[in-house]
């Protein structure tokens, strides 16, 4: 069963929430939201990057990947989706 961007995106938030740090599970999540990028919804692109940043999983590949989707579809974020995208990159300070 592959996870779709919801479920990637909410089991990141689920470990950030829960402060957990599994290096093998992170990079497997990285990996999956990478490919799945392209069919991020802002409130996916706006949790998973709230996630790495309370985490502190700073994985270039994925923020890199996070801010391509970000830019392609700003025009559909929401106010909150916005404001936590940019708490999020300022808390990583990128």
């Amino acid at each position: 069963m592959q996870f779709n961007p919801q479920n990637l995106s909410n089991t990141l938030w689920a470990w950030a929430t829960l402060a957990m740090e599994d290096q093998p599970l992170l990079d497997a999540l990285s990996s999956a939201a990478i490919a799945s990028i392209a069919d991020y919804l802002p409130q996916n692109i706006s949790n998973t990057s709230w996630s790495i940043a309370i985490l502190a999983f700073p994985d270039e590949p994925l923020l890199s990947s996070l801010a391509s989707a970000a830019m392609a579809s700003i025009s559909l974020f929401s106010p909150q989706d916005l404001s936590n995208t940019a708490w999020a990159l300022s808390h990583m300070r990128v």
